[in-house]
């Protein structure tokens, strides 16, 4: 389905971008996986450059280059996207979590906090929160944000695919999310 979005809107970076995801994670696919984001990356600069002041087009952005394992701009495309959203939570959990890959968990986990706390629908604010309460050590507060998280709609095959999770796998409680349906 991902290849034929491509194929009929191939200037949307976004269409490259779920490509790229999906594709990640089919054994076999990973040249189409890093063909795919090269170019979602490559669409998403040229979008952020007509329309700079769009917070969203930066955190795609900042998924992709992370994704590509280009972290300090990730970091600069995330930071930009919550300078321009400051009251979003997405913008700023997304912050958050790569405030944590690139190692800062001193400024990202009281970013997730603040992230998740006025977005109690936010879906993304909590697994944010989870991922870097995880990278902090605190494994009990990471499984209650993730369970928080699951509860409002995060995908738990999501838990199983994505290596990011796999500090927390081998928890019972993640395990147990493991098996819940998705919304």
């Amino acid at each position: 389905a991902f290849r034929e979005a491509a194929r009929l809107a191939p200037e949307m970076y976004w269409t490259w971008g779920e490509l790229a995801e999906a594709a990640a994670y089919v054994a076999g696919e990973e040249a189409l996986a890093r063909d795919s984001l090269l170019r979602a990356i490559d669409l998403a600069e040229q979008a952020t450059a007509a329309t700079p002041a769009d917070a969203r087009l930066h955190a795609d952005l900042a998924r992709y280059l992370s994704q590509a394992g280009r972290l300090g701009e990730a970091l600069n495309s995330a930071e930009r996207a919550a300078e321009l959203a400051p009251r979003s939570p997405d913008a700023q959990a997304a912050l958050a979590r790569h405030l944590s890959q690139a190692g800062r968990l001193g400024e990202a986990l009281p970013r997730a906090e603040r992230a998740a706390d006025p977005a109690p629908r936010s879906p993304d604010a909590h697994a944010a929160r989870a991922l870097v309460l995880a990278r902090a050590g605190d494994t009990a507060r990471a499984l209650e944000a993730l369970e928080a998280a699951v509860a409002l709609g995060y995908n738990p095959a999501y838990l199983a695919a994505d290596p990011r999770w796999n500090e927390l796998q081998s928890e019972e409680r993640c395990l147990a999310l493991l098996n819940t349906p998705a919304a």
